[in-house]
């Protein structure tokens, strides 16, 4: 058989001990680069390439090399470009892709000051729009965060540019500073979130937060005022008739020092606090903690007139508040409400270093302590408003009056011998 009936050519290099084969390209006609046969004869050399014209091997690399070559040399716009990326990912060779022409070339500090922002973060935007509580002193601190702690650490690298890897390395970074577990994990919190965001957004293409294992949160135990203490502290005379007063409601009901600070007249009455707003220096009158308002028995006429005169003394008649400042349309300062606990702890005898051991929100603890064995869970939790979002789901927001009474009666038993009714 003649030698160009074959759909190959066989030829020998100078150089070479062995035959190379190249097959026609049946497309253009044109012969394709050689292969050589490992044969040293030319009879072996065409049976070689027939064998290898069977199997077909040669011919798939071959192939591949002209697909590699037209990749390589196509002009591909970013359709075409995120297309290829998204087939490779479907298939499976690729797990996540960055395009430098996409958003998440935007540099992570930036687009975390951005996200704490108030005024400007789509994050923040989309919760008040859902209906969901976060605060602007919340969103302030972790903005601080940012700045303490991150705009060093990330310096210019972009969105794209993070890493798995990297996000681990905050937690090294953060075990190295004299920080409490909460502090850490806080700070944390701040790059995590926006993160998490901006994968849900597909800013970025991968949740570069999942599998982290966050620092233990180890509470010291409240201190906690006993009922003994608590009576001697009533007891001695205050520097400051606020501070009392505002001590013996905390005491008495559970509330937080801010809702405390938000009193006014209109919300006091009948035997019961409604707490509906609490109050923030950044914020002023916001919502309770939880967003839920609630109703807080309260059957202590001689406080609650006590707490009218206080306000008939205020400076400032049309503001509202109870726990008034010496500045109009704002509160008294919480810090007045916890100095005034300490010196009157120090007047019972006890020392300065420990009257610091207690502070302001001791009495919520004070309130839940002893008043546990005397209430169902659920009374005291709605009686406190401290919920979780299991427990808002599953208790009804309604009290009825055989509940209302077992929180009086409850009240009664355990404040009598310590304030007078």
């Amino acid at each position: 058989m003649a030698e160009t009936l074959y759909p190959f050519s066989i030829t020998k290099r100078k150089d070479s001990a062995f035959y190379m084969v190249r097959f026609k390209d049946e497309t253009t006609g044109k012969y394709l680069p050689g292969r050589s046969t490992g044969k040293k004869t030319k009879k072996e050399a065409i049976k070689e390439a027939f064998k290898m014209l069977m199997d077909g091997s040669f011919m798939k690399k071959l192939e591949r090399k002209k697909k590699q070559l037209y990749i390589r040399n196509a002009e591909l716009d970013d359709t075409d470009l995120v297309y290829a990326l998204g087939e490779m990912k479907r298939r499976g060779l690729l797990s996540s892709y960055t395009l430098s022409s996409e958003v998440n070339t935007r540099k992570v500090v930036e687009y975390l000051e951005e996200f704490w922002d108030w005024e400007k973060s789509p994050y923040i935007k989309e919760k008040l729009r859902q209906g969901h509580t976060i605060h602007q002193t919340h969103a302030l601190n972790m903005r601080k965060f940012v700045g303490k702690y991150w705009k060093d650490f990330f310096g210019e690298k972009t969105l794209g540019e993070l890493t798995k890897a990297r996000v681990r390395e905050m937690f090294d970074f953060m075990a190295e500073l004299p920080l409490s577990g909460h502090t850490k994990n806080s700070a944390i919190r701040a790059v995590t979130t926006a993160l998490k965001f901006a994968h849900s957004r597909e800013l970025i293409e991968k949740d570069l937060t999942e599998g982290l294992v966050w620092f233990a949160e180890n509470y010291s135990e409240r201190k906690i005022l006993s009922p003994e203490l608590a009576r001697a502290v009533f007891s001695v005379e205050w520097n400051d008739r606020r501070a009392k007063l505002a001590n013996m409601v905390a005491m008495c009901t559970g509330m937080r020092a801010g809702e405390i600070r938000a009193l006014r007249v209109c919300d006091i009455g009948g035997g019961v606090i409604s707490v509906a707003h609490s109050w923030n220096d950044n914020e002023g009158l916001k919502e309770p903690k939880n967003g839920e308002a609630r109703t807080v028995q309260f059957p202590f006429p001689r406080i609650e007139a006590e707490l009218f005169e206080l306000r008939e003394s205020s400076p400032f008649k049309d503001d509202g508040f109870i726990f008034f400042s010496t500045i109009k349309g704002k509160p008294i300062d919480s810090d007045i409400f916890v100095d005034g606990l300490r010196d009157a702890l120090e007047k019972t005898g006890m020392t300065k270093e420990e009257a610091k051991g207690y502070v302001f929100h001791s009495w919520r603890h004070f309130f839940a302590t002893y008043l546990s064995d005397k209430l169902e869970a659920k009374l005291l939790q709605r009686q406190t408003g401290h919920k979780t979002r299991a427990m808002l789901e599953h208790y009804a927001s309604h009290k009825t009056d055989g509940e209302a009474k077992a929180v009086i009666s409850a009240q009664l038993e355990t404040f009598a011998n310590i304030i007078p009714v």
